[in-house]
């Protein structure tokens, strides 16, 4: 993941070092997270908070910068909206609307 993140970041003009540099501190305070409150009861991100603009945005982005990345991005999001579903973060109109933007 973090190798496929520095790679956008690389596409935006940064060199992996600081890529690397930036994304690190985000992955160390995931990890508390989990270790503090679990797989599931960490999970942040547009698709918990139902942010379909922002995935709609990053989609765009990824389809113009790091074509690539698409189906780890879409793979990956489908999984949250199973995650944030079960949660209870979204319902299921909401999923579905996330679902078939990340199908399209």
């Amino acid at each position: 993941l973090l190798d496929v993140a520095t790679t956008i970041w690389e596409a935006m003009g940064f060199h992996k070092e600081e890529a690397l540099a930036a994304l690190l501190p985000l992955a160390y305070g995931t990890l508390r997270n989990i270790e503090a409150y679990g797989t599931r009861d960490s999970a942040t991100g547009p698709i918990i908070r139902c942010d379909t603009d922002t995935v709609r945005r990053h989609l765009v982005a990824l389809v113009e910068n790091a074509p690539g990345a698409l189906p780890l991005y879409r793979q990956a999001g489908l999984a949250m909206v199973s995650l944030a579903s079960e949660r209870g973060s979204i319902g299921e109109s909401q999923a579905q609307e996330i679902r078939d933007l990340l199908n399209s």
